[in-house]
């Protein structure tokens, strides 16, 4: 069923190590091996490309989930996110260093919450995603690191 990730139990059975920079909560910086050679990702495709190659070899990445749709009826939700689960760990991983807890919890309990429900009803270009949009941005001001990571199946 899934297209893009490793069954984990054909990820290898060898760790694989890399570090992420954050810039202001945006990742800037993927530094991995490939093939025993050191490589730097910086630019945001080539980033966003390294970590899904990273992710997707290790078996990471994949949610089997039962969804409340819009409309009122539930369904099966199979997503592949290998980079994107990746690179959110990490985030969420710097953010515990250098966020305050009160912005933290403020963000978590009304900003996430908001912004997840008015993207998936459509609501992209209305004021309230603007206004939660700008709350973001001053939540990671000072996101900024690096977080080295492990990944194993």
């Amino acid at each position: 069923m899934w297209k893009l990730t490793v069954d984990p139990e054909k990820a290898p059975d060898k760790p694989e190590h890399f570090t992420i920079s954050f810039h202001k909560g945006v990742p800037s910086k993927l530094e991995y091996t490939d093939n025993g050679k050191p490589k730097v990702a910086t630019g945001a495709v080539e980033l966003f490309t390294a970590a899904n190659a990273i992710a997707r070899r290790n078996g990471v990445g994949c949610i089997d989930i039962l969804e409340n749709r819009f409309i009122g009826i539930k369904s099966r939700g199979c997503y592949e996110t290998p980079g994107l689960t990746m690179l959110h760990a990490a985030h969420i991983d710097i953010e515990g260093l250098t966020l305050d807890r009160e912005v933290r919890a403020l963000r978590d309990q009304f900003v996430t919450f908001n912004w997840s429900r008015i993207l998936y009803n459509g609501g992209y270009f209305s004021p309230e995603r603007e206004f939660l949009h700008a709350s973001i941005l001053e939540s990671q001001k000072n996101v900024t690191g690096t977080v080295r990571c492990k990944v194993y199946k």
